[in-house]
């Protein structure tokens, strides 16, 4: 045996049993406390007669610190301002209690049991309220206040005094991620105030827009055009690989944008991006693209006509197929205004890309038509050579995230597929669906509170339910993401046009409970490696028992004026081989699209899984907005090697509820 400062006493049967701590340590939310050390600090305080030091809890079973004291009645805000010089904030009380006398025990001793009760919701922390006055202290305090359940929390109190913890804190983080700002946990322990700790918060753009300066400033980017070959990029090859080697001219993006220009100044703007836009160049050869010199050959191909009714052209417009050339363009003259539609072939251009293209466009014309010198930001990576450093590093991958794939296609070998050999038809099929703007407005906005959860997460999960009840079993769905990630160095392609999605497989199992299969998904979504741009590096094309592709995106199309902004978007993106579903999000009203293309499937595949799709999303859009509590899992904390059991032992441990005080 050795001393622990425990009290403990021996049993009949041998065994020790403990009582408690001799010395008044405490564990609060991770952290050991020397009650006793809280005494000392306060006794040694002038006018402090006697004082004892206990845990109390609020009404969320929150543990808070409460000193009782007898003496010269002091103001909360002098104990803590002297306390700060020599404790740690989390061991400053969050309750101070002025006693006329101190229960004691027959022997003389402080009768902690007889302490009296106080209302700790009713206890202010003695710090003038000031009200938050900038951004940042609103979003700081909104969040503060939620996660920690309370009104009206002061900017110049502390994380502390409002009864924050150390684990609240690491909440704290986790509530302005999901807001899509930054701060530290460090950040919050090392703070006196709300004020000096909103002063630290940084949304997620401007961290990395900061990190793509000085990027940017360390590496000079060729600012001349950059032509040659390229190879086609795994997801390119997955593409050919499911349309035996055809790349269909139908696979295009197009924007329609309302302009306030004449066709000359269409053109000039077009030569001005197709120069500054490398990949815009290209043309297809049998291994990859090839980007000529804007010099060389025409680019694109230019078209005018005249459509009286504006909305009949905006519905021709938004359907132009290519011809001869990668790019289209016409130039559409109605009774209000002129229109601009530009297809764009897939293989060139992502969603990503066309923000950065419209910007541009808007830019030019804009220069153009003010007679001012052409000047648009400079140009990051061409594609060519970020299509260079991703085969490169193929060869550096770490070991472990081969083996994540590898773990994964073992799975997808039990995974079931919707449409079977028997009983198929070879005729193409499209489901779609709008769905009214309250279900919308939940979906996008209310329902990730409860489980931390993104959007796409709950679509996918509803997904994997709808199919999952079709296929009766575990399915297996490729996810569709922006392929934008860093790889094994830094490399700036933030103004960079190209195809840069990254396609992977997630297995979604049968759960009986919906909420345990959207926090498998999340959990299985967050631990991802590199986004899934990994996976096509790594095989050859997609595992068979994968015959649904995913995504979701959300965009705002142009409101007030109009002119040089997109205002409708169109074309036809349909991975070949696969059940397509597309939802996506337009001023926050989502519709989903389940197009099948010209393959063997079941009859009425499309319409039998969305209407199931929708039931889902309908039903996740229900109990996640019904349901109060705040739910943290696994992938919340930086573990990733956490298992569900053991982060329900860490609650046990240190008693966490869901609503995760």
């Amino acid at each position: 045996l050795y001393k622990t400062g425990d009290l403990a006493f021996w049993k009949p049967d041998g065994n020790l049993a403990f009582v408690g701590r001799n010395d008044f340590q405490v564990k609060i939310r991770g952290l050991r406390i020397e009650l006793g050390e809280i005494e000392n600090a306060i006794v040694n305080i002038d006018g402090v007669v006697q004082c004892a030091v206990v845990v109390r809890k609020d009404k969320n079973d929150r543990q808070l610190i409460c000193a009782f004291y007898t003496g010269a009645e002091t103001d909360a805000r002098d104990f803590r301002t002297i306390l700060g010089t020599r404790l740690p904030k989390y061991m400053i009380p969050h309750a101070f209690v002025c006693l006329d006398e101190m229960p004691l025990t027959s022997s003389g001793k402080v009768n902690r049991n007889a302490l009296p009760e106080i209302d700790l919701e009713s206890i202010s922390t003695d710090t003038e309220y000031v009200a938050p006055t900038t951004k940042e202290e609103e979003i700081l305090v909104a969040a503060i206040e939620k996660v920690l359940d309370i009104e009206k929390a002061s900017v110049l109190d502390s994380f502390f005094n409002v009864g924050g913890d150390s684990i609240t804190a690491i909440y704290l983080v986790s509530e302005l991620e999901d807001s899509d700002y930054e701060l530290s946990v460090s950040d919050i322990m090392q703070s006196d105030t709300l004020q000096e700790l909103a002063s630290k918060i940084r949304t997620k753009k401007e961290t990395i827009d900061e990190q793509k300066d000085n990027l940017s400033a360390t590496i000079n980017y060729e600012q001349n055009e950059v032509n040659g070959f390229i190879p086609f990029t795994p997801i390119m090859r997955a593409f050919l690989k499911n349309s035996n080697g055809t790349i269909s001219k139908d696979y295009v993006h197009t924007g329609v944008l309302s302009v306030d220009c004449n066709e000359e100044t269409v053109k000039k703007a077009l030569d001005i991006l197709v120069s500054h836009h490398d990949i815009l160049r290209g043309t297809f050869t049998d291994s990859g693209i090839e980007v000529h010199s804007s010099t060389e050959r025409e680019v694109y191909s230019f078209k005018s006509i005249h459509i009286d009714d504006i909305e009949e052209a905006i519905e021709y417009l938004k359907n132009i197929r290519l011809n001869n050339k990668l790019i289209k363009v016409v130039f559409c003259t109605t009774e209000k205004e002129a229109l601009l539609s530009i297809a764009v072939h897939h293989f060139l251009i992502d969603l990503v890309s066309w923000e950065v293209l419209m910007k541009d466009f808007a830019t030019v014309v804009n220069q153009l038509k003010n007679h001012v010198q052409i000047s648009l930001p400079a140009k990051t990576a061409s594609f060519k050579m970020w299509s260079n450093e991703l085969y490169k590093y193929s060869a550096t991958m770490p070991k472990t995230n081969k083996e994540y794939w590898e773990n994964i296609s073992h799975k997808l070998d039990d995974a079931k597929n919707l449409c079977s050999e028997e009983e198929t038809v070879n005729k193409a099929e499209e489901f779609s669906f709008t769905f009214d703007e309250d279900i919308s407005r939940k979906l996008i906005n209310e329902v990730n509170t409860t489980y931390g959860t993104r959007t796409n997460e709950v679509l996918l999960t509803a997904l994997g339910r709808a199919a999952g009840k079709l296929a009766d079993g575990s399915v297996g769905i490729i996810v569709e993401s922006h392929g934008r990630t860093e790889l094994h160095k830094p490399i700036a392609i933030e103004r960079t046009v190209g195809w840069f999605t990254s396609c992977y497989p997630v297995v979604i199992n049968k759960h009986t409970d919906v909420t345990e299969e959207l926090i498998n998904v999340k959990d299985t979504m967050r631990r991802i490696p590199k986004n899934g741009i990994e996976y096509l590096l790594l095989s050859d094309g997609f595992h068979k028992n994968t015959d649904i592709i995913f995504n979701f995106y959300k965009t705002s199309l142009a409101e007030g004026s109009r002119n040089d902004q997109m205002i409708a978007f169109g074309g036809i993106s349909v991975f070949p081989g696969k059940i397509n579903v597309n939802c996506f999000a337009v001023d926050n009203v989502l519709t989903i699209n389940i197009s099948v293309p010209e393959y063997n499937h079941k009859k009425q595949i499309s319409e039998e899984l969305g209407m199931e799709f929708v039931r889902q999303i309908e039903n996740l859009v229900h109990i996640c907005t019904t349901t109060d509590a705040v739910v943290k899992t696994r992938s919340d904390f930086s573990d990733t090697e956490l298992t569900e059991d053991e982060l329900n032992e860490l609650k046990a441990l240190f008693d966490w509820g869901d609503d995760n005080e």
